[in-house]
């Protein structure tokens, strides 16, 4: 089963012991009115548990999906569980949310709201064109590749497929939509692994295969963290 995550710079620098009491100390309850039932839905932090070297927990909500059933509409409460990690490489501080994109953003702006009462202090990062070629050094193949804010007239994005196994690394397309735009998704097959990864530049990460959730983070430790800039202002 593919495992998803997304990485983020964290800005300020809270002990992990503190980070911990507020996460432990914090929840939210709202209430959702059915004609039929009203549900008590809960928003917290669970298993929060810190070393000198990282804090990881898990953050939980609750929400209600409506759907028809013959005609008659249904609720059905469940509840969203996203680990996270944060921890600290080469000076900076990151956070890794263990889920898919939208769900990741999600949980980082309440992290961020828990610790600080204010958006903008975990913020999303960009994975540069260079580190992008540096990473397809050390795969096998690069299956798909997709470029935007390209400067030829009339094409704003252009996506190359290999098929087959087929590497787009090694077309004359490839050269040129280099030279014209810039990478915004990649996936390649890894050299090490084995693993088939996308990778997109806001820092969201997929591996395809079956693998171990701590096997993902220390890849994406090894791996993509040493990508990872703050977006220039400019």
């Amino acid at each position: 089963m593919p495992v998803a995550g997304k990485i983020f710079l964290y800005q300020e620098d809270l002990d992990f012991e503190e980070m911990a009491e507020k996460l432990r100390a914090w929840s939210e309850e709202e209430t959702f009115e059915t004609p039929g039932e009203d549900y008590d839905l809960l928003a917290n932090v669970e298993e929060v548990e810190h070393n000198e070297e990282e804090l990881h927990g898990i953050y939980m909500y609750d929400s209600v999906a409506i759907h028809r059933w013959r005609g008659v509409a249904k609720a059905t409460p469940y509840t969203t569980e996203a680990p996270f990690v944060f921890t600290e490489q080469g000076g900076q501080r990151f956070l890794i949310v263990l889920a898919p994109k939208s769900v990741a953003n999600r949980v980082a702006n309440k992290l961020s709201m828990i610790l600080h009462g204010a958006h903008g202090v975990i913020i999303e990062p960009v994975i540069r064109t260079a580190s992008f070629d540096e990473f397809q050094a050390g795969t096998e193949a690069t299956n798909i590749m997709l470029f935007d804010d390209i400067d030829i007239p009339n094409i704003d994005k252009a996506t190359l497929y290999g098929g087959d196994g087929g590497n787009v690394q090694q077309t004359d397309l490839y050269g040129n939509f280099t030279s014209h735009g810039r990478p915004w998704y990649m996936v390649a097959r890894t050299k090490k692994h084995g693993w088939t990864v996308g990778i997109v530049r806001d820092g969201t990460i997929v591996v395809f295969n079956t693998v171990e959730r701590e096997s993902f983070v220390e890849f994406l430790k090894e791996k993509i963290f040493p990508m990872t800039l703050r977006r220039s202002r400019g």
